[in-house]
Parts: structure tokens; sequence; C-alpha cells
């Protein structure tokens, strides 16, 4: 598993604690690691590390592969399965994961039950920047 991890923790990078906080679930844990690590790949390694350490036989690269979905790190979850092909018979599940910054929306003019067939994504704006921008770029194409 640390050959693996050392592939994968340069790209979970910014990402290390929100990882650390679905595999490992304390807080306290996750602080101890970034006060006695600097750099983001190297603070993916050492949660990585330490779940590997606490969770024992239950650290397979399927209970990572899942985690990197939930978490919606698709891209490191695409890189495992190249890494691990086992992991292939669950690449449908990437399928299921929606982008970040994405929410579903129901059309108000169906009725008021949620209909898979009426759904749609948009993108939300994650950023003040961002919102700027995009009023801009509406009132210069107006």
């Amino acid at each position: 598993m640390e050959v693996l991890f050392g592939e994968i923790n340069e790209d979970v990078g910014a990402s290390w604690r929100k990882l650390g906080r679905h595999l490992l679930k304390r807080e306290c844990v996750l602080n101890n690691i970034d006060a006695d690590f600097s750099g983001v790949g190297e603070k993916a390694y050492q949660v990585l590390q330490k779940w590997k350490e606490e969770s024992g036989a239950t650290a397979t690269p399927r209970a990572l592969f899942l985690a990197m979905i939930q978490i919606k790190r698709t891209d490191v979850a695409k890189k495992l399965i190249k890494l691990v092909p086992s992991l292939m018979s669950l690449s449908h599940l990437l399928d299921s994961v929606l982008p970040s910054g994405c929410i579903l929306y129901n059309d108000s003019n169906c009725s008021s039950k949620l209909n898979p067939e009426n759904l749609e994504v948009k993108k939300i704006l994650q950023s003040q920047d961002e919102k700027v921008t995009s009023s801009f770029l509406t009132s210069m194409s107006q």
C-alpha cells in the first residue's frame, strides 16, 4: 500500500484534510499532521499512512477508491484504477459523481415529486471573483 500512497499523495494534495476527515474521523490527528509535516503531498501521505496503521486489513485499495469517490476526487479514483486494475469493476461508480460546484434542480413546471427525468445540473459560482466576472461578461454581451 505504501507504494500506492506514494503514487497518489501529490494528486490528493490540498484535499488531504478532507480525505483525512473521511478516513480518520478525528480532527486532532489531522491537526497533528498539519503541525508536524509541511507540504500538502506529505500531509496526504501521512493521512494515508495513519489510516493504514489504524484500519489494518480494512485499509484496501477498494476502500481508498470509494473514499476518493465520496470526497469527489474522481481524478484520483481514475488514477487508482490505472494503478490497481482489479478496481476496474468499480469504474461505473465514477459516472454517478457530480462534479464539485454543481447542484441538481427540479424543473418548477413539473409535479411536486422529484422526477429524475426533470433534473438538470447547474454550475454554482464558487467565489465572489467568479460572480463579478460572470456579471461583467453578461453585461458586456448585452
